[in-house]
Protein backbone atom coordinates (compact mmCIF):
# COMPACT_ATOMS: atom_id res chain seq x y z
CA UNK A 1 0.00 0.00 0.00
CA UNK A 2 2.97 2.17 0.80
CA UNK A 3 4.62 2.01 -2.57
CA UNK A 4 1.33 2.37 -4.54
CA UNK A 5 0.14 5.33 -2.63
CA UNK A 6 3.74 6.50 -3.27
CA UNK A 7 3.56 5.97 -6.58
CA UNK A 8 0.23 8.48 -6.76
CA UNK A 9 0.85 11.29 -4.18
CA UNK A 10 3.17 13.56 -6.53
CA UNK A 11 0.02 13.84 -8.66
CA UNK A 12 -2.68 13.71 -6.29
CA UNK A 13 -0.81 17.03 -4.78
CA UNK A 14 -0.72 18.54 -8.23
CA UNK A 15 -4.57 17.82 -8.43
CA UNK A 16 -5.09 19.30 -4.74
CA UNK A 17 -3.09 22.53 -6.05
CA UNK A 18 -4.63 23.02 -9.49
CA UNK A 19 -8.42 22.71 -7.47
CA UNK A 20 -7.21 25.35 -5.20
CA UNK A 21 -6.00 27.82 -7.48
CA UNK A 22 -8.74 27.79 -10.19
CA UNK A 23 -11.54 26.98 -7.85
CA UNK A 24 -10.68 28.60 -4.49
CA UNK A 25 -8.38 31.53 -5.86
CA UNK A 26 -5.53 30.38 -3.07
CA UNK A 27 -2.24 29.83 -4.23
CA UNK A 28 0.83 28.89 -2.28
CA UNK A 29 2.96 31.89 -0.30
CA UNK A 30 7.01 32.62 -0.90
CA UNK A 31 7.62 29.67 -0.09
CA UNK A 32 5.90 27.90 -1.97
CA UNK A 33 3.22 26.14 0.68
CA UNK A 34 -0.17 26.33 0.11
CA UNK A 35 -2.62 26.28 3.15
CA UNK A 36 -5.23 23.31 3.23
CA UNK A 37 -8.49 22.93 4.33
CA UNK A 38 -8.18 19.27 5.84
CA UNK A 39 -10.41 16.33 7.70
CA UNK A 40 -8.66 14.10 10.03
CA UNK A 41 -9.65 10.66 11.19
CA UNK A 42 -8.16 7.35 12.43
CA UNK A 43 -9.47 3.55 12.24
CA UNK A 44 -8.43 0.68 13.52
CA UNK A 45 -7.87 -3.31 12.80
CA UNK A 46 -9.99 -4.25 15.33
CA UNK A 47 -12.45 -2.05 18.27
CA UNK A 48 -11.45 -1.78 21.45
CA UNK A 49 -8.61 -0.22 22.73
CA UNK A 50 -6.28 -3.23 22.23
CA UNK A 51 -5.88 -3.04 18.20
CA UNK A 52 -2.11 -3.61 17.56
CA UNK A 53 -2.33 -1.57 14.45
CA UNK A 54 -4.30 1.47 13.54
CA UNK A 55 -4.36 4.18 10.54
CA UNK A 56 -5.20 7.89 9.90
CA UNK A 57 -5.56 9.87 7.31
CA UNK A 58 -5.08 13.48 6.22
CA UNK A 59 -8.06 14.76 3.50
CA UNK A 60 -8.18 17.57 1.53
CA UNK A 61 -12.49 18.99 2.55
CA UNK A 62 -12.58 19.78 -1.28
CA UNK A 63 -11.30 17.28 -3.30
CA UNK A 64 -11.49 14.27 -1.56
CA UNK A 65 -8.08 13.12 -2.23
CA UNK A 66 -5.84 11.58 0.64
CA UNK A 67 -2.71 14.15 1.06
CA UNK A 68 -1.18 11.94 3.61
CA UNK A 69 -1.63 9.21 5.92
CA UNK A 70 0.54 7.05 8.79
CA UNK A 71 0.07 3.16 10.08
CA UNK A 72 1.02 3.24 13.31
CA UNK A 73 2.03 -0.57 14.93
CA UNK A 74 2.78 -2.23 18.06
CA UNK A 75 3.41 -5.27 15.96
CA UNK A 76 6.54 -6.49 14.15
CA UNK A 77 5.99 -10.18 12.76
CA UNK A 78 10.36 -10.70 12.11
CA UNK A 79 10.70 -9.06 15.99
CA UNK A 80 7.85 -11.97 17.10
CA UNK A 81 9.59 -15.05 15.33
CA UNK A 82 13.07 -14.30 16.71
CA UNK A 83 12.13 -13.90 20.00
CA UNK A 84 9.95 -17.09 20.05
CA UNK A 85 13.47 -18.29 18.94
CA UNK A 86 15.23 -17.01 21.90
CA UNK A 87 13.19 -18.18 24.18
CA UNK A 88 13.09 -21.29 22.75
CA UNK A 89 17.50 -21.34 22.71
CA UNK A 90 16.89 -22.34 19.56
CA UNK A 91 19.40 -18.96 18.80
CA UNK A 92 21.60 -17.31 21.53
CA UNK A 93 20.81 -14.19 22.96
CA UNK A 94 24.05 -12.17 21.23
CA UNK A 95 22.86 -13.81 18.02
CA UNK A 96 19.09 -12.02 18.47
CA UNK A 97 20.74 -8.78 19.83
CA UNK A 98 22.92 -8.31 16.88
CA UNK A 99 19.84 -8.87 14.14
CA UNK A 100 17.62 -6.83 16.22
CA UNK A 101 20.40 -3.99 16.06
CA UNK A 102 20.33 -4.50 12.05
CA UNK A 103 17.15 -4.38 12.18
CA UNK A 104 16.58 -1.49 13.64
CA UNK A 105 18.74 -0.04 11.90
CA UNK A 106 17.73 -0.56 8.60
CA UNK A 107 13.91 0.93 9.10
CA UNK A 108 12.77 -2.89 8.67
CA UNK A 109 10.74 -2.83 12.16
CA UNK A 110 7.22 -3.50 11.52
CA UNK A 111 6.57 -1.69 15.12
CA UNK A 112 7.09 2.29 14.89
CA UNK A 113 4.73 2.53 17.96
CA UNK A 114 4.95 2.19 22.07
CA UNK A 115 2.03 3.16 23.48
CA UNK A 116 -1.63 2.74 24.28
CA UNK A 117 -3.98 1.88 21.44
CA UNK A 118 -6.21 4.59 22.01
CA UNK A 119 -3.25 6.86 21.84
CA UNK A 120 -2.44 6.19 18.14
CA UNK A 121 -5.06 8.83 16.82
CA UNK A 122 -3.15 11.55 18.78
CA UNK A 123 0.64 10.68 17.78
CA UNK A 124 -0.47 9.94 14.55
CA UNK A 125 -1.89 13.73 13.98
CA UNK A 126 1.29 15.07 15.24
CA UNK A 127 3.50 13.26 12.99
CA UNK A 128 1.08 14.01 9.98
CA UNK A 129 1.32 18.00 11.11
CA UNK A 130 5.35 17.58 11.57
CA UNK A 131 5.78 16.45 8.40
CA UNK A 132 3.50 18.53 6.57
CA UNK A 133 5.56 21.62 5.29
CA UNK A 134 7.73 18.54 4.06
CA UNK A 135 4.59 18.00 1.52
CA UNK A 136 4.93 21.90 1.19
CA UNK A 137 1.51 22.04 2.79
CA UNK A 138 -0.11 23.67 5.99
CA UNK A 139 -3.24 22.02 7.27
CA UNK A 140 -4.64 25.49 8.25
CA UNK A 141 -8.83 24.77 8.98
CA UNK A 142 -9.07 21.01 11.04
CA UNK A 143 -12.06 19.48 10.24
CA UNK A 144 -12.86 16.53 13.09
CA UNK A 145 -15.35 13.95 14.42
CA UNK A 146 -15.83 16.46 17.42
CA UNK A 147 -12.42 14.77 19.48
CA UNK A 148 -10.01 17.13 20.94
CA UNK A 149 -7.29 15.06 22.21
CA UNK A 150 -5.63 15.17 18.49
CA UNK A 151 -6.24 18.74 18.01
CA UNK A 152 -5.22 19.69 21.82
CA UNK A 153 -1.76 17.71 20.65
CA UNK A 154 -1.19 19.23 17.43
CA UNK A 155 -1.75 22.94 19.41
CA UNK A 156 1.15 21.55 22.30
CA UNK A 157 3.58 21.06 19.24
CA UNK A 158 6.51 22.94 20.04
CA UNK A 159 6.30 23.87 23.36
CA UNK A 160 2.80 25.13 22.71
CA UNK A 161 3.22 27.46 19.60
CA UNK A 162 1.56 24.88 17.06
CA UNK A 163 3.06 23.17 14.54
CA UNK A 164 3.46 26.08 12.49
CA UNK A 165 5.14 29.40 13.24
CA UNK A 166 3.04 32.15 11.34
CA UNK A 167 -0.39 29.89 10.69
CA UNK A 168 -2.60 29.10 13.36
CA UNK A 169 -4.88 25.53 13.29
CA UNK A 170 -8.31 26.51 13.53
CA UNK A 171 -10.52 23.61 14.53
CA UNK A 172 -14.25 23.01 12.46
CA UNK A 173 -16.97 20.68 13.54
CA UNK A 174 -18.24 18.54 10.86
CA UNK A 175 -22.11 18.62 10.73
CA UNK A 176 -22.81 14.90 10.14
CA UNK A 177 -20.94 14.19 13.44
CA UNK A 178 -22.99 16.66 15.27
CA UNK A 179 -26.19 15.56 13.75
CA UNK A 180 -24.95 12.21 15.30
CA UNK A 181 -24.56 13.59 18.62
CA UNK A 182 -27.59 15.39 18.82
CA UNK A 183 -29.66 12.53 17.90
CA UNK A 184 -27.89 10.30 20.79
CA UNK A 185 -28.32 12.82 23.56
CA UNK A 186 -31.86 12.97 22.79
CA UNK A 187 -32.75 9.39 22.45
CA UNK A 188 -30.64 9.17 25.85
CA UNK A 189 -32.75 11.81 27.24
CA UNK A 190 -35.83 10.43 26.15
CA UNK A 191 -34.87 7.50 27.98
CA UNK A 192 -33.69 9.35 31.40
CA UNK A 193 -37.26 11.55 31.77
CA UNK A 194 -39.90 8.99 31.10
CA UNK A 195 -43.11 9.83 32.74
CA UNK A 196 -46.19 7.05 33.87
CA UNK A 197 -48.86 7.73 31.56
CA UNK A 198 -47.36 9.21 28.39
CA UNK A 199 -47.37 7.13 25.54
CA UNK A 200 -43.65 5.94 24.03
CA UNK A 201 -43.11 6.98 20.98
CA UNK A 202 -39.67 5.69 19.55
CA UNK A 203 -36.82 6.86 18.29
CA UNK A 204 -38.28 9.33 15.27
CA UNK A 205 -38.70 12.39 17.47
CA UNK A 206 -35.07 12.62 18.74
CA UNK A 207 -33.69 11.32 14.95
CA UNK A 208 -36.18 14.49 13.23
CA UNK A 209 -35.02 17.03 15.57
CA UNK A 210 -31.35 16.24 14.94
CA UNK A 211 -32.30 16.05 11.21
CA UNK A 212 -33.58 19.21 11.26
CA UNK A 213 -30.38 20.62 13.06
CA UNK A 214 -28.24 19.28 10.56
CA UNK A 215 -30.09 20.06 7.23
CA UNK A 216 -30.01 23.85 6.93
CA UNK A 217 -26.45 23.61 7.60
CA UNK A 218 -26.08 21.54 4.47
CA UNK A 219 -28.27 23.47 2.34
CA UNK A 220 -27.54 27.55 2.94
CA UNK A 221 -24.06 28.96 1.61
CA UNK A 222 -24.69 31.78 3.63
CA UNK A 223 -22.97 31.24 7.10
CA UNK A 224 -25.49 33.72 9.27
CA UNK A 225 -29.17 31.65 7.69
CA UNK A 226 -28.14 28.13 8.53
CA UNK A 227 -27.29 29.60 12.31
CA UNK A 228 -30.46 31.79 12.43
CA UNK A 229 -32.99 28.49 11.57
CA UNK A 230 -30.64 26.39 13.83
CA UNK A 231 -32.68 28.32 16.44
CA UNK A 232 -35.77 27.19 15.15
CA UNK A 233 -35.00 23.50 15.46
CA UNK A 234 -36.69 23.32 18.47
CA UNK A 235 -39.44 24.08 17.21
CA UNK A 236 -40.12 21.76 14.64
CA UNK A 237 -41.66 18.97 16.83
CA UNK A 238 -44.23 21.35 18.27
CA UNK A 239 -45.78 22.59 14.71
CA UNK A 240 -48.56 19.90 14.78
CA UNK A 241 -49.48 20.72 18.48
CA UNK A 242 -49.15 24.29 19.07
CA UNK A 243 -49.59 27.30 16.36
CA UNK A 244 -46.67 27.36 13.60
CA UNK A 245 -43.73 29.74 14.57
CA UNK A 246 -43.23 32.15 11.61
CA UNK A 247 -40.44 34.03 13.73
CA UNK A 248 -38.16 33.64 16.42
CA UNK A 249 -37.11 36.18 18.98
CA UNK A 250 -33.48 36.12 20.05
CA UNK A 251 -34.27 37.69 23.81
CA UNK A 252 -35.63 34.71 24.75
CA UNK A 253 -33.51 31.93 23.30
CA UNK A 254 -32.70 30.82 26.74
CA UNK A 255 -36.04 30.40 27.90
CA UNK A 256 -37.67 29.15 24.45
CA UNK A 257 -34.93 26.46 24.10
CA UNK A 258 -35.52 24.94 27.45
CA UNK A 259 -38.89 25.07 27.59
CA UNK A 260 -39.38 23.36 24.14
CA UNK A 261 -36.75 20.92 25.17
CA UNK A 262 -39.48 20.17 28.01
CA UNK A 263 -42.59 20.27 25.87
CA UNK A 264 -40.77 17.67 23.34
CA UNK A 265 -40.06 15.28 25.85
CA UNK A 266 -43.37 15.25 27.61
CA UNK A 267 -45.91 15.53 24.82
CA UNK A 268 -43.85 12.55 22.68
CA UNK A 269 -42.87 9.88 25.12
Amino acid sequence: MKSHYDSKQTKIHEAVRKHYEEHLSKKPDAGGVLKLDVSFDATWMKRGHTSKVGMSVMIDVYTGFIIDYEILSKFCLECTLKKNKLENKKITEETYNTWKTKHDADGSCGSNYEGPSGGMEVEAARRLFARSRDLKFEYENLVSDGDANSYKAVLAMNNGNGPYQDTKVTKLECINHVQKRLGTRLRKLREQEKRPGCQKSGHAPASSTSYSHQHPLHRSSSPSTPMQKLLDTPQHPLNSILTPISSYNPLNISLTLRTSSVLIITRHI
